[in-house]
């Protein structure tokens, strides 16, 4: 017995160890994109499609009124899912004196995929952003995205995003929402398009046009990032780039409490079993069996104290391992004062992984007060 379980050990952590090193390498090899001076020549309908957003609405359009780009470069266009609170009402007066910018008002369907699809629809700019009504961005953002575009020509770009933080809760978060931003680049690096992120996805209307948009991904509630980026990955596949620049770093809010925390979790496991892409399923295979095999081994260590040594070697190895690829993003990012939560969130992860991932097989989840 013991020598099986000492077995599934090594072949379980060499794997998560090799998984690592692969991000590290590709994290190392993708190049980061710094930004030069260059005239606005693209043009951006930025689409924010928002239900019961009344407390970050007004602090999401006032950073993007902030933005150092011209403002006939670009619009916004907020687009209410049937909000049951007072967000209409609060967008409609914030954008009062903007010009370039709308409301809209999703009436015939229900759920983000139909309200993006209103907003892209209803856009007058040939390049569209999505973003989130709970984000900040940086002035810099679009002169950044603008210039990656002119030098890629990509029909989509996938770019970076972090949380902000206030409390250790929203910093364990942050941490660990970290290391699926570098996950995402590095892997995009190899050539795996497994991650994007709506808060800060951008494509060419005319492509998501002709690939006819979320039509065969609509019946899935999530995945209005990850399920596109598949489809145009179906027909474009070398027209996919990644931006690593923090001068195009869009800021989210963490989750409040640890219930919605794990709610929005396995709403994100659950995209792994709809995109059916056999790299993700076998990274979340070996991020699951290596944390609940933790689990496992230190439950045979407090009940048989001579074997906690079987939990203390690889977990500490695989703290050690996941410092050296955090520490390359974060430094990157200049998030280098949240590694001290490192153990920490090692340990949160290691209950939770397991728990998000069992759940998102068996259990729907919650989503802007619908139940899927």
């Amino acid at each position: 017995m013991m020598h099986f379980l000492l077995l599934a050990i090594i072949t379980i952590f060499s794997s998560y160890f090799l998984l690592v090193l692969y991000l590290i390498i590709g994290w190392l090899k993708s190049n980061s994109n710094t930004q030069q001076t260059q005239n606005p020549a693209a043009k951006f309908s930025i689409i924010i499609p928002l239900r019961n957003e009344t407390d970050s609405i007004e602090s999401c359009i006032q950073s993007l009124s902030g933005l150092n780009y011209p403002k006939d470069f670009f619009e916004l266009v907020l687009v209410n899912d049937n909000s049951t609170d007072n967000s209409a009402h609060v967008t409609d007066k914030k954008i009062k004196n903007l010009p370039n910018a709308k409301l809209i008002h999703l009436t015939k369907k229900k759920g983000k995929k139909a309200a993006l699809e209103l907003g892209i629809e209803t856009a007058n700019n040939p390049i569209i952003i999505t973003t989130d009504a709970d984000c900040n961005y940086p002035p810099s953002w679009l002169n950044c995205i603008n210039e990656f575009y002119q030098e890629t020509n990509a029909k989509m770009i996938v770019g970076p995003v972090l949380f902000n933080y206030q409390t250790t809760f929203d910093k364990i978060q942050a941490l660990d929402f970290l290391s699926l931003t570098g996950t995402a680049i590095s892997t995009h690096f190899h050539n795996h398009k497994i991650l994007s992120n709506g808060a800060n996805l951008i494509f060419e209307k005319k492509t998501f046009t002709d690939i006819n948009g979320y039509s065969f991904i609509d019946s899935i509630p999530t995945g209005d990032d990850i399920l596109l980026m598949n489809k145009f990955n179906s027909v474009y596949p070398n027209s996919i780039k990644v931006l690593k620049n923090i001068d195009c770093l869009v800021r989210t809010a963490p989750s409040k409490t640890l219930a919605k925390y794990l709610n929005q979790r396995i709403r994100w496991a659950s995209k792994i079993s709809s995109h059916q892409n056999t790299f993700s399923q076998i990274l979340g295979l070996i991020i699951f069996l290596s944390n609940s095999s933790l689990i496992v081994l230190l439950i045979l260590g407090v009940v048989n104290i001579k074997l906690i040594e079987f939990f203390l070697i690889p977990f500490v190895l695989k703290c050690f391992i996941d410092f050296l690829f955090l520490f390359l993003v974060a430094r990157f990012f200049g998030e280098k004062r949240l590694l001290w939560l490192l153990v920490i969130t090692e340990l949160f992860n290691m209950f939770t992984v397991p728990i998000i991932t069992i759940t998102s097989l068996v259990k729907g989840y919650s989503w802007k007060g619908r139940q899927y």
